[in-house]
């Protein structure tokens, strides 16, 4: 089973703070599923992309290489994929009320 790792374009975007929203509202959810994980975290191609890197990275030592965000999803977990998602949205998320240049 192939699963593509960014969704359709016309799939909806999530700004990286609603991304947060979203990620939290779904580990809250005893429903959720890995489909909706991967469309939430899809949809943040640059979260997904440093998701798939820090898991596959040498230190993680999997027994085999992680190729998608829904082999993230159910190989490591809700929990372990939403601490991680929700590290690197924040992360990603653009910095409100610093000044950019030098401080006088």
């Amino acid at each position: 089973m192939t699963t593509k790792l960014f969704p359709s374009p016309s799939a909806p975007v999530y700004t990286p703070c609603a991304a947060m929203q979203r990620i939290a509202a779904l580990a809250s959810d005893a429903n959720s599923s890995p489909k909706d994980w991967v469309a939430v975290l899809g949809s943040l191609p640059d979260v997904s992309h440093r998701m798939l890197q820090i898991i596959n990275a040498s230190y993680s030592a999997l027994p085999s290489r992680i190729a998608s965000i829904h082999q993230a999803v159910v190989y490591l977990g809700f929990y372990t994929v939403k601490t991680l998602a929700m590290r690197l949205a924040l992360h990603s998320a653009p910095a409100v009320g610093r000044s950019v240049g030098p401080v006088a």
